[in-house]
C-alpha cells in the first residue's frame, strides 16, 4: 500500500511538472501576442529562430546593408583567423592596434580615485516606498555615466543560465560548425568578425549577430544555438527593457508612455561576441571605441573576465564584472530622445593575457513614428528647444554606419556656422565635409 502511495504521489508531481511547462509556455505565446508581433504570409518569424537568410520582408535592412558596402563591413573567420587566435605569438598586421590600446589614461582599480559603475535596485525600483530615490539614481547614472549595473532584476535565473550555456556552447564548437552561419558579403547577420570600418583593421574577436523582432528570416539550418533559450531571452529582456524605460519617463518628469510608445513594437538586435585571450594584449583590442547606435543596450556576461571600459571626462573606467547583474548603458537614440539629458558615452573592450570573455549583448531599437527626434513631451517639460534635428530612421542608421562624425555632430540641429564650428573642433574636415557637404566653406 505503502508503494502505491508513493506512485501516486510521483505521478502527481509530474502532473504538476507538465502543467507547470504547459503553463510557461502558455506565458511566453500570451508575451509574443502582447507585443504584436506579426508575419507576412509566407515569412517565418525569426523569434524563436536562428536567424540565417534574409527573406523578402526585409527590405529596409537590404536596403541599408546596400547602402553600407564602402562604410562598414563584416569579414568572416578564416581557419587562418582561428590559428591566430589560438597561438597568438605573432599578432597579424591588421590586428596589430597598440596605438589605439594605449591612446587615453586609463583608470585603475588601485588609484587614489575610488569608482564604483552606479548600481540600480530594480527591487527598490518596484517598491512604492524606495523608488523616489532608487529613481534618481537611475536618473543620474545615465546623465553622469551613460551607464549602470541593474541588481534584483527578476530575471529567471534558468533562462540566464540557459542563455550563457548555449552561448559558450557555440563558440566552442569547430570553426566548420559556426561557419555555416558564416556572415555573407557586404551582410550583417551571422557569425564572423564585428564590424571592420574604412581603416581596415579587425577587432580580435569572433561574434554572432542576429537581428529580431519584427525583422523576419527564412531559416535554411540549425547549429547548436538553443533556439528556446533565444527564443525566452528575447522576451525577457524585452519585458525588462521596458520596465526600465517606464522608470525613465518618471525621472524624466514625463507620462510612461511617452517615452515606452518609442520601444513598443521596435526591433531588437542581439550579439554574442567571443574574445579570445591574447599572449600580447597591449597589441590588439576587442571593440574599437564607440557609441551604440540604437536606443538601449542590456549586456549579460557569460563569464567573470574583465575587458570592458567606460570613457568619462575623457579617461578610461574598466568595469568590474559583477555576478548575477545586467549591465545597461544608453545608446545614440535614447539620447535623442531625451534631447541629450541622457547622454551615450564611448565605451571599448580590451584583451585578458590568459582568459577569454563571453557575452550577449541586447540592442533594443526606439523610433518615434518612423522618425529619430526628441520627444516633444520632454522638450515641453523641459522648456527646451530641440538640440538634434529630426530625422527618418533608415536615413539615421545610414549615417551611423557611413558617417565618421560623431552623432552628436551628425544630429546637430543649430544653425549652419554652429554645427560646422562644432564639427571641425572634434573632427578632421575632410570626414566633416564628406557627411556634410553643406557645410563646406
Amino acid at each position: 500500500m505503502g508503494g502505491g502511495n508513493g506512485q501516486k504521489s510521483r505521478m502527481a508531481r509530474e502532473r504538476n511538472m507538465e502543467k507547470a511547462k504547459g503553463a510557461k509556455g502558455s506565458q511566453l505565446e500570451t508575451n509574443k501576442k502582447a507585443m504584436n508581433i506579426q508575419a507576412p504570409k509566407g515569412v517565418t518569424l525569426c523569434l524563436n529562430k536562428v536567424i540565417l537568410d534574409i527573406s523578402t520582408g526585409c527590405r529596409g535592412i537590404q536596403a541599408m546593408e546596400a547602402s553600407n558596402k564602402k562604410a562598414v563591413n563584416r569579414d568572416a573567420i578564416t581557419e587562418e583567423v582561428a590559428a591566430a587566435f589560438a597561438e597568438s605569438n605573432v599578432i597579424p598586421e591588421r590586428y596589430y592596434r597598440p596605438d589605439e590600446v594605449n591612446a587615453g589614461i586609463v583608470v585603475g582599480y588601485d588609484d587614489d580615485e575610488a569608482y564604483e559603475l552606479p548600481v540600480v535596485d530594480m527591487g527598490r525600483l518596484l517598491d512604492p516606498e524606495l523608488a523616489g530615490a532608487e529613481i534618481a539614481k537611475l536618473g543620474s547614472a545615465c546623465r553622469d555615466w551613460g551607464f549602470f549595473q541593474l541588481v534584483s532584476h527578476g530575471i529567471d535565473e534558468q533562462v540566464v543560465n540557459e542563455m550563457k550555456d548555449s552561448t559558450a556552447r557555440f563558440f566552442s564548437l569547430p570553426l566548420e560548425s559556426k561557419k555555416t552561419v558564416a556572415v555573407r558579403e557586404n551582410g550583417i547577420e551571422g557569425f564572423g568578425h564585428h564590424y571592420s570600418r574604412v581603416s581596415g583593421k579587425l577587432d580580435w574577436a569572433e561574434s554572432v549577430i542576429l537581428v529580431l523582432f519584427l525583422i523576419l528570416f527564412q531559416v535554411q539550418v540549425a547549429v547548436d544555438l538553443n533556439s528556446d533559450a533565444l527564443d525566452k531571452f528575447s522576451v525577457e529582456m524585452t519585458s525588462l527593457t521596458m520596465r526600465i524605460v517606464g522608470f525613465m519617463a518618471a525621472d524624466l518628469g514625463v507620462e510612461q508612455e511617452a517615452l515606452v510608445r518609442a520601444f513598443r513594437d521596435s526591433r531588437q538586435n542581439m550579439l554574442l561576441h567571443h574574445y579570445p585571450p591574447c599572449r600580447l594584449p597591449d597589441k590588439v583590442i576587442g571593440i574599437t571605441p564607440h557609441t551604440d547606435g540604437l536606443s538601449l543596450t542590456v549586456l549579460l556576461q557569460v563569464d567573470d573576465t574583465p575587458g570592458l571600459q567606460i570613457k568619462k571626462d575623457g579617461r578610461w573606467f574598466p568595469v568590474r564584472p559583477r555576478q548575477g547583474t545586467f549591465i545597461i548603458n544608453v545608446a545614440n537614440i535614447l539620447e535623442v530622445l531625451t534631447n541629450g539629458a541622457y547622454r551615450s558615452v564611448e565605451h571599448r573592450v580590451l584583451i585578458h593575457a590568459r582568459k577569454s570573455r563571453t557575452t550577449v549583448v541586447m540592442f533594443h531599437d526606439a523610433h518615434i513614428d518612423g522618425m529619430v527626434q526628441p520627444i516633444q513631451e520632454v522638450l515641453k517639460h523641459n522648456g527646451a528647444e530641440a538640440r538634434y534635428r529630426s530625422i527618418e530612421k533608415l536615413e539615421y542608421m545610414k549615417g551611423h554606419f557611413s558617417c565618421k562624425v560623431c552623432m552628436q555632430t551628425f544630429m546637430c540641429t543649430t544653425s549652419e556656422v554652429k554645427c560646422r564650428e562644432h564639427a571641425e573642433a572634434k573632427h578632421p574636415k575632410t570626414d566633416v565635409y564628406q557627411c556634410f557637404p553643406q557645410l563646406k566653406k
